[in-house]
């Protein structure tokens, strides 16, 4: 049985979270969240922070229990999607800014 120390663990909770930051953040042309479609699926961001899907996914998981990530509602073509929960990506933040500069306009 392998034990994992804290500090593993959370060397391999930033591996993950680093992994969803550069896959969200590489092809991003706009502001907003994308499509659901266009977010990367735990098999990506599990290969790109050299780690297996099922700690991906549990990592995943603990990231968005702290608001640092967001995960589709079910799977899309039988894969979880995930992106980067930022104050500057979330889909509620420019409907609300765009009402507080109309606001301040009239």
């Amino acid at each position: 049985m392998s034990y994992r120390t804290n500090k593993e663990r959370e060397n391999q909770l930033n591996n993950v979270f680093s992994a969803l930051q550069a896959l969200c953040k590489r092809d991003i042309h706009h502001t907003g969240v994308p499509p659901q479609t266009q977010w990367p699926k735990t098999r990506e961001i599990a290969e790109y922070s050299e780690t297996t899907i099922y700690l991906a996914r549990y990592y995943l998981l603990r990231l968005v229990e702290n608001k640092k990530a967001y995960v589709t509602s079910g799977a899309l073509n039988n894969s979880l999607r995930w992106y980067i929960a930022e104050p500057s990506l979330s889909p509620k933040h420019p409907a609300k800014r765009e009402k507080e500069s109309v606001a301040a306009e009239g």
